[in-house]
């Protein structure tokens, strides 16, 4: 039995877009190029898809007549993924199965006093035991306590190796490489910022930040090379701990002289911050 002119439109069409779904994920499959229309292209697929289902079904909402489609993940769909391709690692949060409910987000009160941020080289021996302090109650927490070291820790497993799965799909939720990560990882650091402050009783603790563009800057801060403090980490290479200048663009070591580690350091940053970014999605991610 032929097929009608609108059978065969139906089925060019489906063709079509399985052979783009397919190269679709195939790059996104990839750790070191990005692509703009990847985005794009997943767009127009699931809304195709989704349209066909919801049309067919007669739900209709505003969200498809505009042809998005919300990004968020299964809180419910933790699993075991890869830190790196030869690193697997479990960070689900204890009872994930049962998560509990969005807590809307309270905005400080704008009187409130400004938090003030030093760099990390330059912060002197009462902020260090400040944050010591706070850093050590933190890493004293049960792992059942969200507030915990720990727990914070497996909070950037989770968003940044696909733990999760997207809402109605198995494909993996990762911020990496999307216009979701500066934000992401400000919100994590706010949220970090003010656990610490809460459990040493100061509301205006700020963070400390690594001013690693700057030669003042591209040594490790002396505050982590002390091994008595809630700082300090084993696992740290000690042949990259102070005097040695930091390597921005590390791949392996060079042994440098630290005025000409300086110099590169200085074109890497300009290349990455200046010159090399004329695109957007460059400097602030693809659309996810």
């Amino acid at each position: 039995m032929a097929l009608g002119p609108c059978k065969w439109i139906s089925t060019i069409t489906f063709a079509f877009l399985l052979v783009i779904f397919t190269v679709t994920l195939w790059s996104l499959e990839s750790n070191q190029v990005q692509y703009p229309f990847a985005g794009d292209l997943t767009k127009m697929i699931l809304g195709k898809l989704e349209g066909w289902s919801l049309g067919k079904h007669g739900v209709i909402t505003e969200e498809n007549k505009r042809g998005t489609k919300s990004v968020g993940p299964n809180m419910t769909s933790c699993h075991p993924s890869y830190g790196r391709k030869d690193l697997l690692v479990d960070c689900c949060p204890p009872g994930f199965q049962s998560p509990l409910p969005f807590v809307d987000f309270q905005f400080p009160d704008p009187q409130s006093p400004l938090r003030i941020r030093r760099p990390a080289h330059a912060v002197d021996a009462d902020y260090i035991a400040k944050y010591d302090k706070a850093l050590s109650i933190m890493k004293s927490l049960p792992h059942h306590d969200p507030r915990s070291f720990s727990r914070q820790a497996n909070l950037h497993c989770l968003f940044c190796t696909g733990a999760y799965d997207q809402k109605n799909s198995n494909a993996p939720l990762s911020i990496h490489r999307t216009w979701l990560f500066f934000p992401w990882h400000r919100m994590m650091i706010y949220f970090h910022e003010r656990m610490l402050g809460s459990l040493i009783g100061d509301e205006t603790f700020a963070l400390p930040y690594w001013a690693w563009d700057i030669p003042q800057g591209m040594v490790i801060p002396d505050m982590y090379t002390n091994s008595s403090s809630s700082f300090y980490h084993t696992m740290r290479d000690v042949s990259h701990l102070p005097p040695q200048t930091a390597d921005l663009n590390y791949v392996s070591d060079t042994n440098l002289s630290p005025e000409d580690q300086i110099d590169i350091n200085l074109a890497f940053m300009y290349n990455q911050m200046v010159s090399g970014t004329r695109k957007t999605e460059l400097f602030m991610g693809c659309t996810y």
